[in-house]
């Protein structure tokens, strides 16, 4: 019996995962209210599979099985992605992104698209409403919007820790229409500034329990109409991603600023 019998029997499945717990057979009997002849041809299947092994009435998980059960989580996360974007996939730039990160895109399965029906050249508002409650920011933008910068700048005042990792192009916006405002943002300790050798095309978002991104499209034009939105692993999905942006970048302190305000 090949492993992938298991993944495609959500009985045996459930029988597994009684089984993280020592059972009897006439517990899992109880708990899954099946016959015992269903039970036993089940058991005997996994007992085949060395997923599990008896000792006396008492049946346990083998380290095989519980790497079954793993594995079948990952592939149960992967479909719940592919049906909540599958449909987008194909319009999206996504090159930029580590093959490290595409192989965990099953921690964003609680993944949902939300449109923006209001003025393109303006960030989304529910963007801003969903970070606007966190005690810690962290993200990345080749995008400018003046808007960005004034809710980060309100976000360092009261205290919010933010790191925000800006391409050289949003950074030459920001120094050419807001010097005095950067300077000033960046007296803030809680306030961390830096700049990306590289342009992604991507931006998001990451706090405590949202992680949210915005893409460029195939075209080469940035997707203004919609972002998405998750929760749960994307928040350690989306503090890896910003972990590897921000390895490509320099720190934009002080005197980093003063010397590009010179220039």
């Amino acid at each position: 019996m090949r492993l992938s019998s298991l993944l495609n029997s959500p009985r045996k499945i459930e029988v597994l995962k009684i089984l993280k717990q020592k059972a009897t057979k006439r517990d899992i009997e109880s708990e899954l209210n099946l016959t015992p002849s269903r039970s036993s041809q089940i058991l005997g299947d996994l007992e085949r599979l060395g997923l599990v092994e008896r000792n006396g009435s008492v049946i346990e998980i083998l380290p095989k099985g519980r790497l079954a059960l793993e594995i079948y989580g990952v592939l149960s996360k992967f479909n719940r992605f592919f049906e909540k974007c599958g449909d987008h996939i194909n319009e999206l730039e996504l090159s930029d992104i580590p093959n490290w990160l595409i192989a965990r895109l099953y921690e964003l399965d609680t993944i949902k698209a939300v449109h923006n029906s209001g003025d393109v050249i303006k960030p989304h508002e529910d963007f801003l409403s969903i970070i606007s409650h966190s005690d810690a920011i962290k993200g990345y933008t080749p995008v400018f919007f003046s808007e960005y910068f004034d809710f980060l700048l309100e976000k360092a005042e009261r205290g919010v820790d933010v790191s925000i990792v800006l391409s050289k192009d949003v950074l030459r916006r920001m120094i050419s229409d807001f010097p005095e405002e950067l300077e000033r943002i960046l007296s803030f300790d809680n306030f961390n500034l830096y700049v990306s050798r590289s342009k992604y095309r991507f931006a998001f978002a990451v706090t405590e329990t949202h992680f949210l991104i915005s893409f460029y499209l195939k075209n080469g034009v940035f997707d203004y109409m919609r972002y998405f939105v998750c929760e749960g692993d994307a928040v350690r999905w989306g503090n890896d991603l910003f972990e590897f942006v921000k390895a490509s970048s320099e720190l934009v302190d002080k005197i980093k600023l003063s010397e590009l305000l010179r220039s």
